[in-house]
């Protein structure tokens, strides 16, 4: 019997980072939900097109190895798993949509409004809205009005678990949706590029992913990696300012391995995910951000 083809030499050579492991986990983990299987080995044999190939499932999702071109284009021949190609691309799918999140991890800013303005449209004024207007609209979703008015007034930006965003989104029974994260993500970084907004932001956003998105980016397989990057880009915003303690402190809490990710990093050689916050501070200026 003829070896199976394998895409290990083009894996090994891929510049393989946190950015692009996270990308081939939401994938893997869009390939499972369409084929309505949970195991790797089960995906293998759910997918005709790739039984000539060697395909690593498991590596993918550890960040060992990336997934070729060659072993995308077989697994998207099969029709059902077709769609998995935008998931890869441009980011997961929620509600029926494809969110562009990869892009939020590189310096595409100018296509950050694209996110921003598909949850708060622009006003329709010839008055332009303020930075910290399009901050207050997006709050709004997650918070009452008021409230948040409260905490910019005072500056009251110190993380707690049972804070206001929490709780407004627990009564109201607010839907997490990935599209309003995405456009948090966005005004965040926008945020951080104008110098504006920073601290508001950031407490957003902290709020956001210590609570409401926790089980909505675990569903597909990125918690982990989009705290790392959250983490990564606080780092080195502040360390470019020369504010070291910031640095250190902030979102130093939110990047945290799970049991299933230890048990990831014992059994295999190597992974995607350093095991230490500390390990930030060396890892911002590496490929991860490249």
């Amino acid at each position: 019997m003829a070896d199976k083809k394998s895409d290990k030499k083009s894996t090994k050579d891929s510049k393989l980072t946190v950015f692009n492991s996270m990308r081939a986990a939401a994938w893997v983990n869009d390939l499972k939900r369409r084929t309505e299987v949970e195991s790797d080995k089960a995906l293998l044999k759910a997918i005709p097109t790739i039984q000539d190939l060697e395909v690593r499932f498991g590596r993918y999702l550890s960040g060992i190895h990336l997934p070729s071109g060659m072993i995308r284009n077989a697994i998207h021949a099969y029709a059902p798993v077709k769609k998995s190609r935008f998931v890869f691309e441009f980011g997961p799918e929620d509600q029926g949509e494809f969110v562009s999140l990869w892009m939020l991890f590189q310096d595409r800013y100018d296509e950050f409004w694209t996110i921003i303005e598909d949850v708060i449209p622009r006003l329709p004024t010839d008055r332009e809205e303020g930075h910290y207007g399009r901050i207050d609209r997006i709050a709004a979703i997650f918070c009452a009005t008021d409230t948040w008015a409260d905490i910019r007034v005072k500056r009251a930006y110190s993380f707690e678990m049972n804070n206001p965003v929490q709780v407004y989104m627990n009564e109201f029974q607010v839907m997490p949706e990935l599209r309003f994260l995405a456009a948090v993500i966005a005004i965040w970084r926008l945020s951080m590029l104008v110098r504006e907004g920073e601290e508001a932001t950031e407490y957003l956003l902290h709020c956001l992913l210590t609570g409401p998105y926790v089980q909505v980016l675990e569903k597909h397989g990125i918690y982990e990696h989009v705290c790392f990057l959250v983490h990564a880009f606080a780092v080195r915003h502040y360390l470019m300012q020369g504010q070291t303690s910031l640095a250190a402190k902030i979102f130093s809490d939110i990047y945290q391995p799970t049991q299933k990710r230890m048990e990831i990093q014992k059994s295999e050689k190597s992974s995607d995910l350093p095991d230490s916050t500390k390990a930030v501070f060396s890892f911002w200026n590496s490929s991860v951000l490249k």
